[in-house]
């Protein structure tokens, strides 16, 4: 179902606009940005998972500490 946002050059845009068709006059093309950084985010999250495995959250915590310190 969600094969398509694993592809990185897929186009943000299309998750919205299957949204737009989905629920009409819901989705306004003003949130294409908040499209964009959740996108980023979960792809993020999903390479993170990848590479990390069941490491990933305390891989990420130690990122997060590094950057802080």
């Amino acid at each position: 179902m969600y094969a398509h946002l694993h592809q990185p050059s897929v186009n943000f845009t299309v998750p919205l606009e299957r949204l737009q068709v989905k629920y009409p006059g819901v989705y306004p093309d003003g949130l294409i940005r908040t499209v964009q950084r959740r996108m980023k985010i979960w792809r993020s999250t999903q390479a993170n998972a990848l590479v990390f495995g069941p490491f990933a959250d305390a891989a990420r915590q130690t990122e997060i500490v590094e950057v802080v310190q």
